[in-house]
């Protein structure tokens, strides 16, 4: 496995545009986006969900005494199904569905069957290429079933160990899914209902040998998966067509200390945009674009003091979400608000080590 610290030089050229409560946003801490087939922007918060079209918000707050509202102010997971169903995910309360056209919400915690257990802390939405919807949450995966309305638990299927904690899903060009946990990663093939992890592995493939926490996985045109560990601080590489592996870390800036593991940056999930680039979200101090024809990254540092520069709370490592909208325009939800930038022709400089080994 080849090992690099994939810090780089400081990018300055970008310009963000700002929304944080002073244009309308109900609380600056950003959690989850969504631009839906409409072109509206969903916003999920600490307190409360909502609408923008470009000028207006409209807002969604829970209400507990209101079984047809949202039952808990934050908001962490959106998303939009084929069906053009409005699939919402808060930190307490579960899963809910927004019927646009009345505004009334249907929450699955109040309307489970006898002796189903609530689902809490929902952490991401994702379809199959069968129109199946899946759930990543904090107590364990779920497939909806549309016959009964309900959650499943698809623990078992996926062998999962009972002390793993699920933290995200995602789906490769050929439609099998990756499931994320602290217990490392695990692929589902749909077709054959074939499960790959660190106990079957038998082409010893080196995704399956990463021993961190598993937080996201992403695809890109280019035969990489992306692995980020989170609050472990590795990135890896995995070169799927040649099971090859590498690793990245990043320092972060001005760090005083003799531990060298804390001197590295927390990680957010890896966005692939339409594009080609690869943003990766560090928790510090900004985010580092990956530059494919050098194997380097160039970092957008955070700029709070300027009026067009990337802002970011540097000291809660709480989360960055990153969309992209119709137009190109990349989206980054912080703990200030949101940055609007586009990065269509990103200038790049290179910097750090190409990795010097590999398995």
């Amino acid at each position: 496995m080849l090992l690099s610290n994939g810090l780089a030089a400081q990018k300055t050229d970008y310009l963000f545009r700002h929304i944080t409560k002073a244009n309308g946003l109900v609380n600056n801490a950003v959690k989850a986006m969504l631009q839906d087939k409409q072109g509206y922007l969903w916003i999920g918060t600490q307190t409360g969900l909502q609408r923008y079209d470009g000028k207006r918000f409209k807002t969604y707050l829970a209400d507990v005494r209101n079984t047809d509202a949202l039952q808990s102010d934050w908001v962490s997971a959106l998303f939009e199904d084929s069906r053009q169903r409005l699939w919402i995910g808060t930190s307490v309360s579960g899963a809910a569905i927004l019927n646009r056209n009345t505004g009334k919400f249907h929450n699955f915690n109040g309307a489970l069957q006898p002796g189903s257990k609530k689902i809490n802390g929902i952490w991401q939405f994702l379809e199959d290429k069968q129109g199946g919807i899946w759930v990543a949450a904090y107590n364990g995966f779920y497939k909806f079933d549309e016959a009964t309305q309900q959650l499943r638990s698809v623990d078992s299927l996926l062998h999962m160990n009972s002390k793993a904690m699920p933290s995200s899903i995602a789906m490769d060009a050929a439609g099998d899914l990756w499931f994320c946990s602290t217990g490392g990663v695990k692929k589902l093939e749909l077709k054959s209902g074939k499960l790959i992890d660190r106990d079957n592995n038998p082409n010893e493939l080196s995704i399956f040998k990463i021993d961190k926490a598993a937080s996201t996985i992403t695809f890109d045109d280019h035969g990489n998966a992306w692995v980020s560990t989170g609050y472990d601080r590795y990135l890896y590489r995995y070169f799927i067509k040649k099971n090859e592996l590498f690793a990245y870390t990043f320092d972060k800036p001005g760090f005083r200390g003799t531990n060298s593991i804390l001197q590295k940056e927390y990680l957010g999930t890896a966005f692939y945009t339409g594009n080609g680039q690869l943003l990766l979200p560090l928790f510090s101090r900004g985010i580092a674009a990956y530059n494919y024809a050098a194997d380097s990254f160039a970092v957008i540092n955070v700029a709070n003091n300027s009026a067009y520069g990337l802002h970011l709370d540097t000291t809660s490592f709480s989360s960055m979400v990153i969309k992209e909208d119709t137009e190109k325009n990349i989206w980054i939800g912080t703990d200030e608000g949101i940055n609007i930038t586009n990065l269509e022709n990103p200038p790049f400089t290179d910097y750090g080590v190409r990795q010097s080994g590999k398995t």
